[in-house]
């Protein structure tokens, strides 16, 4: 498994799906390889991602204790609220459950919220740095990825997503 993992991130490559500015940098996959299925858990709310996506998702790994996780929350809040047939989920890497919900509620946050605190999904992913976002097609294929804060509700950002919902 984890050398499916090294071969699967090596394939990534830093390339711009839009020069025009810092706000939509995204490292594009020489190939689209399918991202790895897992199901996540917490009360009524529950996220699965199979083989058969069927909805563009947008997959972020954060945590409370990181700043620029903090910062772009609220873009990734108001981006999960203004699309139909858009996954947005995020998946904190190092908290408990209480920790999470306690954070949702004072910040009035409607996306999925998720702990790993098993940490296989962050392992499935590779996550080292934070935040770390991806971007996996309807066919369950990675799009791209993208390591940094982002203003998720920007409008190039927001141009680059349109082409993917309108597909």
């Amino acid at each position: 498994m984890a050398r499916l993992c090294r071969v699967m991130f090596l394939c990534f490559m830093p390339l711009w799906a839009v020069n025009a500015s810092d706000n939509v940098r995204i490292d594009l996959p020489e190939v689209r390889k399918k991202a790895p299925a897992f199901s996540i858990q917490h009360g009524e709310q529950q996220f699965s991602l199979a083989d058969d996506a069927r909805r563009l998702v947008i997959l972020n790994f954060w945590s409370i204790d990181c700043k620029p996780c903090r910062e772009e929350m609220a873009s990734l809040d108001a981006l999960a609220s203004k699309y139909q047939g858009l996954d947005v989920v995020a998946i904190s890497i190092n908290d408990t459950w209480e920790a999470i919900l306690q954070y949702k509620n004072k910040f009035a946050l409607g996306l999925p919220l998720f702990a790993d605190e098993n940490r296989k999904i962050r392992h499935s992913y590779e996550v080292d740095v934070l935040p770390l976002t991806y971007l996996i097609g309807e066919d369950g294929k990675f799009i791209g990825r993208i390591v940094g804060a982002r203003d998720w509700m920007h409008p190039e950002m927001q141009l680059f997503i349109g082409r993917f919902l309108n597909r």
